[in-house]
């Protein structure tokens, strides 16, 4: 049986794929976290991996460790996916943006 954290973030994946859906993206779930793409999505012809963080971020401060970071970026890239981070901000709503080398962009 899942534990507490797996079903939360297994929660938050699915709303952040909801989410997308609703925007017309095509969606897939990567479940147990196996690789460093949690979400692979993709609109008119551009591919997103995304990774998922329930927890809420503030301003200017990293959503993932540099390692993770790092390995995001690389594995998308292998695959030709753009690498993005899915998390709540401070004010507590999901927010979505790209990962670049050193930091982060919103859309």
């Amino acid at each position: 049986m899942p534990n507490e954290n797996y079903k939360r973030g297994a929660r938050s994946e699915y709303y952040v794929m909801d989410r997308l859906k609703k925007k017309g993206f095509s969606c897939i779930r990567s479940a147990g976290s196996h690789t460093p793409v949690d979400i692979v999505a993709g609109r008119a012809g551009k591919g997103f991996g995304i990774q998922v963080k329930r927890l809420e971020v503030k301003e200017n401060k990293d959503v993932l460790s540099s390692l993770a970071h790092n390995e995001l970026i690389d594995f998308c890239k292998e695959i030709g996916l753009q690498p993005m981070v899915a998390f709540k901000n401070e004010s507590g709503f999901w927010q979505i943006e790209h990962l670049i080398k050193g930091g982060r962009r919103p859309l």
